[in-house]
C-alpha cells in the first residue's frame, strides 16, 4: 500500500498511523481520512497486531477538516454529510458504521489516540471514536464549532457526554473552549501522555508500559468476533516479558485462540508452558460443570429445537431470521460469510438455498 497524506508503520505488535501534513497541523482532507481507513483495516486484518495507534506528524494532532473541503462544501461542489463509502471492509458491518468517518467502531482491536498537539474540530470528534486517548503536555482538544457558527458534528453530541458526562459536554459544545483551559476533564478525556523529549511524543512508550502492568500475574482472553476465527492479540513476545508463573487463560480456544500460542486442551491434561507462564485452553470449558451448563444450553436452544421440529428447517429458517443467521453450512457449502472467510472456502448465500 501506498500512501500520500499518512505514514503507516507496523512493528512491535503495534500499527501506528501518522497523519502527515505537517505544513497543515494535519487537516483533514477525504483523501487523508481513506488511506486511515485502508490502513486500519490492514492492521485490523493482521494478526500480529494487537493495538493501533494515531497520531499526528509534526506540531498538531488534527487540526480540524481542510479549509478549501469547508470551502467546496460552503459553495455547494460537495456534500456536507458523511455519505456511505464503497469500501469492502464495511460491508459486512452494520449500516451506520459504513460511513466516511463513523467507520472506527467497526474495528475489533483497541485504537488509542496519541495527542500530540492541537486536536479540534472534525480531529477531535474522530478521537472520540477510538478506545483510549492519550494527551501529551502539548496536546489542546476542544469542540470549536460554535466559534465557526456551526453545529458538532457526526455523533459528538452522542460520544463527547458518554465520555466527560452531559454537563461538561454541553459545556464544551456551547462555549467552543480548548481543553488546556480544562484540567479538570482530563481524567476522563484522555489519559496523560509521556512527557515529551525533544519535541517526540512517544506513545509506544505507554503502551508497552501498560502492557507490561497488566500482564504480570493473569490475562484472560475472551475474545469474540462472531462466525469468524479469534484475532491473535497475545504474542510470545510478551509472554516472555511476564512473571514467572503468570498464568493465561484463553477462553477464546473454541475459536482458534487469542493468544499466539494457544492450543486446545482438556480437562484431564488442561495445561502447558510457554516460556515461563501457564497457558489453560480448554476447549468446552462449561464442561467442567456439566449438570450446569447442559441446562444453560437446553433453556437456550429450546425454543429453536421445537421450531425445527414443528415446521422443518427450511419453513423454520424462514420465519425466523435469528435462526437463519446460525445455519452455517447446508448440503456441503458454506452459508455464513465470516465462516467461509476465516477457512478461505466458497461461500453460498443461504437465500439461495431455501
Amino acid at each position: 500500500m501506498e500512501f500520500t497524506q499518512i505514514i503507516y508503520d507496523k512493528s512491535d505488535r503495534i500499527a501506528t498511523v501518522t497523519m502527515n501534513r505537517p505544513d497543515k497541523l494535519n487537516a483533514w482532507t477525504q483523501q487523508m481520512g481513506d488511506e486511515m481507513r485502508q490502513a486500519m483495516f490492514d492492521a485490523e486484518r493482521d494478526e500480529s497486531i494487537g493495538a493501533i495507534v494515531v497520531t499526528g506528524a509534526g506540531r498538531a494532532y488534527c487540526a480540524g477538516a481542510d479549509m478549501g473541503a469547508l470551502s467546496e462544501i460552503s459553495t455547494g461542489r460537495a456534500p456536507a454529510g458523511g455519505p456511505a463509502v464503497d469500501d469492502e471492509s464495511l460491508s459486512k458491518e452494520r449500516e451506520d458504521f459504513r460511513t466516511r468517518y463513523l467507520w472506527p467502531p467497526a474495528l475489533k482491536k483497541p485504537v488509542i489516540s496519541a495527542i500530540n498537539g492541537a486536536c479540534v474540530g472534525l480531529g477531535f470528534t474522530h478521537c472520540l471514536y477510538h478506545d483510549i486517548r492519550i494527551a501529551s503536555d502539548r496536546a489542546r482538544m476542544g469542540l470549536i464549532f460554535v466559534q465557526r457558527g456551526l453545529a458538532i458534528e457526526h455523533g459528538s453530541s452522542w460520544m463527547l457526554p458518554r465520555i466527560v458526562g452531559l454537563s461538561h459536554a454541553m459545556e464544551l459544545a456551547v462555549t467552543g473552549r480548548l481543553d488546556a483551559a480544562l484540567r479538570e476533564l482530563r481524567p476522563s478525556l484522555a489519559r496523560e501522555g509521556v512527557a515529551l523529549d525533544a519535541n517526540v511524543f512517544r506513545p509506544t512508550d505507554f503502551i508497552h508500559r501498560a502492557l507490561d502492568d497488566i500482564t504480570q500475574d493473569l490475562v484472560i482472553g475472551a475474545v469474540l468476533v462472531v462466525g469468524a476465527r479469534a484475532p491473535k492479540l497475545v504474542g510470545d513476545d510478551l509472554v516472555a516479558r511476564m512473571r514467572q508463573g503468570s498464568v493465561l487463560v484463553d477462553i477464546s480456544i473454541d475459536q482458534g485462540g487469542c493468544f499466539e500460542s494457544s492450543r486446545p486442551t482438556t480437562h484431564s491434561n488442561p495445561t502447558f508452558g510457554v516460556h515461563d507462564s501457564i497457558f489453560y485452553c480448554v476447549a468446552n470449558m462449561p464442561g467442567a460443570v456439566p449438570h450446569s451448563s447442559t441446562h444453560a444450553l437446553a433453556n437456550a436452544t429450546l425454543p429453536y429445537v421445537v421450531a425445527l421440529a414443528n415446521r422443518g428447517w427450511q419453513d423454520a429458517v424462514r420465519a425466523d431470521a435469528p435462526l437463519a443467521e446460525g445455519v452455517n453450512v447446508v448440503g456441503g457449502e458454506v452459508t455464513y460469510q465470516p465462516v467461509a472467510d476465516a477457512h478461505g472456502m466458497a461461500y453460498r448465500p443461504l437465500s439461495t438455498m431455501l
